[in-house]
């Protein structure tokens, strides 16, 4: 029995190809012209293009073709901003100087989980908050911090 038999379907890769992590969206390029998110490029050709203009300034390509890659890539899923897909969060210098050394190289990957539930303090607990450790005195009508949107 081969031991991918026993990996439960929901066990998320510890290693991916430079090849498969070059095709996964990133999170520094909006998924659609008109997305309120998303980073500094228009497409994801221009950011690669960026990546590999900034490799050449860098160690980064050498290193990776001599010792490989150690620092693991992070991939975030579930972003609500990016309408729930898998993005790249962190590790596209090593991607792109992988995929240019071989792009069968594998990569190790770690997983963010945006998908949980996250509590955003309300502007009220956050003023208590601060009245409690003595950043607002009590005194005051001023709320010290802003509201989120």
């Amino acid at each position: 029995m081969a031991a991918s038999d026993h990996v439960n379907p929901q066990q998320l890769r510890m290693f991916m190809t430079a090849r498969e992590l070059y095709n996964t969206h990133s999170i520094d390029v909006p998924l659609h012209p008109e997305a309120r998110f998303g980073g500094h490029w228009k497409t994801m050709d221009a950011m690669w293009k960026t990546k590999r203009k900034e490799n050449r300034t860098n160690n980064v390509p050498e290193a990776i073709a001599k010792h490989g890659v150690h620092m693991p890539v992070t991939l975030a899923h579930g972003d609500r901003d990016f309408g729930g897909a898998t993005v790249i969060e962190h590790g596209h210098h090593r991607i792109e100087a992988a995929y240019r050394h071989d792009p069968e190289m594998y990569l190790p990957v770690e997983h963010e989980d945006y998908d949980l539930p996250r509590y955003r303090p309300s502007v009220a607990e956050q003023n208590e908050h601060a009245r409690r450790i003595g950043a607002i005195p009590d005194w005051t009508e001023h709320q010290y911090f802003p509201s989120y949107p």
